[in-house]
């Protein structure tokens, strides 16, 4: 009875060992009808689609780009010549008076003028030129920012993308070994009612068995938070995502032999451009404050008309002008702004040297980190591999009674040990890499684009 009722046992348990080996793709716990994307789990490339469309943050950012695109329209405008049309039409009315009575009768009068207006500054020590450049660089700082936001928005989504598909083949996983450590305890619930074994491991089986149903409620409890965080990150209610799914694998492509290659990439990265950016726009900044020490010299033209009761102007009006204008003295303002320009020029310099140093750094130790948990996958892959095989020698000798129980439960929790460890590894590994691939600046339309990992 012993052997053949644990012979089932095994079989049974070798048949569930296929599914958790294989990690399905989707949750079985899942509804059927997902809000998100009701017709199938969600991949890859359409949750990075989804992001671009609707993602709050990125739309921000593409506003500030188009902002910026206004100054610089702005900062042009001040380059050219203005035109100003005038006009005006008047109406009076005048008593004479002497003494306390009205000596004269009233008199009204009506008049109309009207002409255009030109101005054009010729010179201003090159303040709108600089002003202009610190337009353009701020057009580029804002489109820095944007590809910034991009790269943060992806390493947010895949990595919650990530997380959502551990969830998904960790309960896959966990419902195998729940139904393994299932059959144990019925074994040793028959075992111990017939007398042969203590009762101390039919409440170990039973133990066992409630830890893994506690990893089970855990999961799914970490699987409705993960939704609602991937659905926050696509632009969606987090409140209509409890049947979101995902679909793909858990694997991380080959890190690089090292890091060097990629430093380039870094140093164009979306940050060091903003950086970069904000530099040449202090640069240009000091000039707009080193203009205040040069004169300026501005032309004018104007032409008016201007009449009484009847039509006809009587009078008309041609001229022009060029004015200069220097100021000798303001109590010292334009020196102190310029002083405050040339601090802020060289802070911001400063700043850009610090982060290339932090850059660098940051990709070493991104890399190392990426290598490290790709390096430790094939690692855990052995120890399953391992696991599993202990596991199957022991538990036919423990069928045919060579074995003792401890024998059997300590190789079965070494082997549920390596097979979580080797899902958390697949995890480790493919978060590493978007942790890197986000220190080179890499963001959503670099995951779109064919050459993009």
């Amino acid at each position: 009875m012993r052997k053949s009722f644990l012979r089932h046992g095994m079989t049974l348990s070798a048949l569930l060992l296929a599914p958790a080996l294989a990690w399905a793709a989707a949750d079985p716990t899942a509804p059927s009808a997902v809000p998100l994307s009701p017709s199938a789990a969600l991949a890859w490339s359409q949750a990075v689609g989804m992001a671009l469309q609707h993602s709050p943050s990125l739309a921000s950012s593409k506003q500030a780009v188009e902002a910026a695109a206004q100054g610089v329209a702005l900062a042009d405008a001040d380059l050219m010549p203005s035109v100003n049309a005038v006009a005006g039409l008047n109406r009076s009315q005048s008593s004479a008076l002497k003494g306390a009575t009205w000596t004269a009768g009233t008199s009204l009068s009506s008049g109309y003028s009207g002409g255009l207006q030109a101005n054009w500054t010729l010179f201003n020590g090159f303040s709108s030129l600089y002003g202009h450049a610190r337009a353009r660089q701020a057009l580029a700082g804002a489109k820095a920012a944007y590809a910034s936001a991009s790269a943060a928005l992806l390493l947010g989504l895949r990595q919650a993308f990530n997380q959502l598909l551990y969830d998904q083949k960790n309960a896959a996983l966990l419902l195998a070994i729940a139904d393994r450590y299932h059959q144990d305890t019925l074994y040793q619930q028959l075992e111990f009612q017939s007398g042969q074994t203590a009762r101390w491991t039919f409440l170990k089986s039973q133990s066992d068995e409630a830890q893994v149903k506690w990893d089970l409620e855990q999961n799914s409890l970490a699987t409705q938070s993960d939704r609602a965080s991937l659905a926050a990150l696509l632009g969606q209610d987090p409140a209509q995502a409890t049947g979101l799914s995902v679909d793909g694998e858990l694997s991380a492509a080959a890190p690089p032999a090292d890091d060097g290659a990629d430093w380039a990439k870094v140093q164009a990265a979306p940050v060091v451009l903003q950086q970069q950016a904000a530099v040449a726009a202090d640069d240009a900044a000091l000039g707009v404050s080193d203009a205040s020490l040069y004169p300026s010299l501005s032309a004018a033209g104007f032409y008016t008309y201007s009449g009484g009761d009847s039509w006809g102007p009587d009078e008309r009006v041609l001229g022009g002008s060029l004015n200069l204008n220097f100021n000798l003295f303001g109590g010292g303002a334009n020196l102190a702004a310029i002083r405050q320009a040339r601090a802020t020029l060289e802070g911001d310099r400063q700043g850009l040297q610090n982060l290339l140093l932090t850059q660098r750094s940051g990709l070493r130790k991104a890399w190392a980190a990426y290598l490290g948990a790709y390096d430790k996958v094939p690692m855990a892959q052995l120890a399953t591999a391992a696991g599993e095989e202990r596991f199957k020698t022991v538990g036919a000798l423990y069928s045919a009674g060579r074995a003792a129980y401890l024998d059997y439960e300590q190789a079965e929790s070494i082997y549920t040990q390596a097979q979580q460890s080797e899902l958390s590894a697949r995890l480790s590994a493919v978060q590493a890499q978007a942790q890197y691939q986000e220190t080179l600046g890499q963001g959503l339309e670099d995951a779109l684009a064919p050459a993009a990992r």
